[in-house]
């Protein structure tokens, strides 16, 4: 038995052998999970909500940043059929150093959970994730992160749909691999178009109820939106599909930097900063 991994990081970088893969590289690259933590940590959300686990790189990457903040929890949502790849199975436990131990799905994430200290701050949901069911954490959510839910045109229609009502005024979505398809992009492109507009395109509101429009309508009259394609290139290479997304950030129209942020145009001297 190889020890258990005492650290997140060698969680993330653990090989069983110079040819294996490490976790997140079975599922793309450890790029994303970094940015996840970075702005995590930078815009300290209360509710993180992430629609597909896998082999939980970033959503411990998550759960630590909101440890490291003491503030917000994290849903992640799953229904581990991953695990059910003995591939997937053994790459993770192998990294965990548990490749000896039989476990459920559930039952690595709570012993990883545990391992790391990271309870306080995180909540495995076990649900399926076929683009028609979603899962409400009762909250406003300050970041998204639709990782398994499908990524097509109609697959972005559907997450909006349901989130948007339920996304606080400062806030970002993120939805896998939307950004590196033609249609989903598009489609992401006309809708932020219209919410800057003060509009609501037909497609998305046919079949919400009037609560989840009024919401819908208070929130694009309030907020201002940018979509931004997060696409992860290799030189000479294709496009990594897996770890690209479209970013949708949300804030209020009159947002207003604090006060108390110092810039070179608010004082006489650059150097007078006492």
């Amino acid at each position: 038995m190889t020890d258990i991994a005492t650290s997140l990081d060698q969680y993330l970088a653990s090989r069983e052998t110079p040819d294996t893969r490490t976790v997140a590289e079975v599922y793309g690259t450890e790029n994303f999970c970094h940015l996840l933590h970075a702005l995590i940590r930078m815009d300290r959300p209360t509710v993180v909500l992430e629609l597909g686990c896998g082999g939980a790189a970033s959503a411990f990457m998550a759960a630590r940043a909101l440890c490291a903040n003491g503030h917000g929890h994290l849903w992640t949502v799953d229904n581990g059929s991953d695990w059910n790849d003995e591939f997937v199975r053994a790459t993770c436990l192998g990294a965990a150093g548990l490749g000896d131990k039989d476990l459920t799905y559930a039952g690595f994430i709570e012993t990883m959970i545990g391992q790391f200290d990271l309870a306080e701050r995180f909540s495995l949901i076990e649900m399926d994730l076929d683009g028609t069911d979603f899962y409400d954490p009762g909250q406003p959510i300050d970041m998204l992160f639709a990782d398994a839910t499908p990524s097509h045109a109609e697959g972005c229609l559907a997450i909006l749909k349901y989130y948007l009502p339920r996304m606080s005024p400062y806030s970002s979505i993120f939805i896998d691999r939307a950004g590196t398809i033609n249609h989903a992009w598009m489609v992401l492109r006309f809708v932020v178009d219209c919410f800057r507009v003060g509009k609501l395109p037909h497609s998305l509101v046919s079949g919400c109820s009037d609560a989840d429009v009024q919401a819908m309508e208070r929130l694009v009259k309030s907020c201002e939106f940018q979509l931004v394609n997060l696409t992860e290139t290799r030189h000479n290479k294709p496009t990594r599909m897996q770890n690209s997304r479209a970013w949708i950030k949300i804030q209020p129209i009159d947002y207003l930097p604090k006060n108390d942020v110092l810039t070179f145009s608010s004082i006489t001297s650059p150097w007078a900063l006492d």
